[in-house]
């Protein structure tokens, strides 16, 4: 069976989406033909994943420059499309530059529903609804999310949803030093619901009464809002951006962290957690959306719109260093239910449904 892949996923440097087909690939590729169709790409996980690394123009700055590029491989993937030498064509994203082949068969995975639940206006919606139309199979990355598609989509057929749970590879860690000392652990994306500034509002009295205690976060640097928010509350130090990191090094700060906090309004899956889990990071996670049915009896839970739940929840973790160390001990079980190889397999059906 070949599977082909698209470019959409790989045009972000790093994201949990674009991990997650890489990952998946990787264990598809040991049994079965794949390609990823694309021309550049500066993605993290599918250089590490399959050696891959090749930048549109770099060094050079204009103007346009992520149109062109996008446009150029909309290109190339309609090409590869149009050859029609594969069995599965899997596309990685909202896009839809492409006229379905309507004798092969045609995947797409629905990551969460931020679109639906928070940008109601937004242009995204109506591909959305055409991809549940045209799909001929609809993967969801949690039983959550696929009961929110559902809602959301009265019209489409439940038994074309299928559940691939996303994994985590705890094979081979090598680890860092710390070398932040102290610290709470923030990975990802910090704006809109991702609730970041909320919570570090939140745990300000612990910031204070812990005068060693930083907060080192992972991605973006540090916003302008961010900055005037850590000069307003006088955390000049505390509050640490390390950039975009390697896999070997977000496990490392995962490792040295006191704890990690998810203080997400939404996620379709929360890889963050499986990560917090595979490096016995004892985690402090929102009780929304699909993080209960991701973190089990193994995360400290919190309402991420009540700061005084957070605070709770950090506390507790932060100094009930015994109630610490029993979640790390569920999450080392808990983890053992989410690997890419089950996610592989899972995947491998879907393949295989949508070919009958």
């Amino acid at each position: 069976m070949k599977i082909l892949y698209d470019y959409q996923v790989l045009m972000n440097q790093v994201s949990g989406a674009s991990r997650a087909f890489c990952e998946v690939g990787k264990r598809i590729a040991d049994r079965d033909e794949i390609q990823f169709a694309y021309l550049f790409s500066e993605n993290i996980f599918l250089k590490e994943i399959f050696g891959r690394y090749r930048p549109f123009l770099p060094n050079i700055e204009f103007k346009g420059k992520n149109f062109l590029n996008n446009k150029m491989q909309e290109f190339y993937c309609r090409r590869i499309i149009s050859a029609n030498d594969y069995d599965v064509f899997h596309s990685t994203g909202e896009g839809i530059y492409f006229k379905k082949n309507k004798s092969k068969p045609f995947v797409t995975t629905f990551h969460d529903m931020i679109p639906e639940r928070f940008l109601n206006k937004s242009p995204r919606l109506k591909n959305r609804k055409t991809l549940t139309v045209i799909a001929d199979r609809i993967v969801c990355v949690s039983e959550n999310s696929r009961k929110e598609l559902l809602e959301f989509y009265t019209d489409l057929n439940p038994d074309k949803v299928d559940v691939v749970y996303h994994g985590i590879d705890n094979n081979n860690i090598v680890y860092n030093e710390n070398l932040y000392g102290e610290y709470i652990l923030f990975v990802g994306v910090r704006t809109g619901y991702k609730n970041f500034l909320q919570a570090i509002n939140s745990i300000i009295p612990l910031l204070r009464q812990h005068c060693d205690l930083k907060i080192v976060c992972t991605g973006a640097t540090l916003s302008t809002e961010e900055i005037e928010f850590i000069s307003k509350h006088k955390l000049d130090g505390r509050i640490i951006s390390v950039g975009y990191v390697s896999n070997n090094c977000l496990f490392s700060l995962y490792r040295h962290a006191l704890l990690f906090i998810f203080p997400s309004l939404y996620e379709g899956f929360g890889i963050p957690i499986l990560e917090a889990f595979v490096n016995e990071c004892p985690a402090c996670v929102s009780e929304t959306s699909c993080f209960p049915e991701i973190g089990g009896d193994a995360v400290s839970y919190f309402n991420p719109r009540r700061e005084d739940s957070i605070l709770e929840s950090v506390t507790k973790v932060l100094e009930d260093r015994s109630f610490a160390k029993k979640l790390v001990i569920n999450g080392k079980e808990r983890v053992k239910h989410f690997t890419w190889e089950k996610s592989a397999e899972s995947m491998l059906s879907v393949y295989k449904k949508s070919l009958k």
